[in-house]
């Protein structure tokens, strides 16, 4: 993972001891440049904030039988990592202070 954060600020003065001061922050700043920076590779099915665990396999059916066996199935076209999160994509934020 790589993450880039990027802050700008500026002070405007008013007058009479007064000013106002211009911040734009850009998280994921990589990713603005370029939509494949930046990517935040997780596996599929799975977010930051949880740490479920991903099936792999899944059952179709059980053998026959008096103690039957189950069986599974593994997905070989299953996507190993996704992309597709908040915090892959880059966000930008504009605050204006005033100090009087």
């Amino acid at each position: 993972m790589n993450l880039t954060n990027l802050a700008l600020r500026q002070g405007l003065p008013a007058g009479s001891g007064q000013s106002f001061a211009l911040e734009l922050q850009v998280f994921n700043f990589l990713n603005l440049l370029n939509s494949h920076w930046g990517r935040i590779e997780m596996p599929t099915g799975a977010n930051l904030a949880t740490t479920s665990q991903i099936a792999l396999l899944s059952q179709t059916g059980e053998t026959a039988g008096p103690q039957g066996q189950p069986v599974y199935r593994f997905d070989s076209t299953t996507r190993r990592y996704s992309y597709d999160n908040f915090d892959t994509y880059y966000q930008m934020q504009l605050a204006v202070r005033y100090t009087f």
